[in-house]
């Protein structure tokens, strides 16, 4: 549907992956307070911060 693919002023879209919105960030120095609203919310986490770390 067009809608999930049409991007917003941030440049991301509901179809962004969290490996996108945070592609050549160095969060390195970073502290975060993370909320989801489902399991497949926390497993795109997990799965975002493993490949973060590799």
């Amino acid at each position: 549907m067009w809608l999930f693919k049409r991007k917003g002023p941030s440049g991301f879209s509901y179809s962004s992956t969290a490996e996108d919105v945070t592609h050549g960030i160095d969060s390195s120095d970073l502290t975060a307070i993370v909320t989801v609203e489902s399991v497949d919310d926390l497993s795109e986490l997990f799965r975002c911060v493993k490949w973060y770390r590799s």
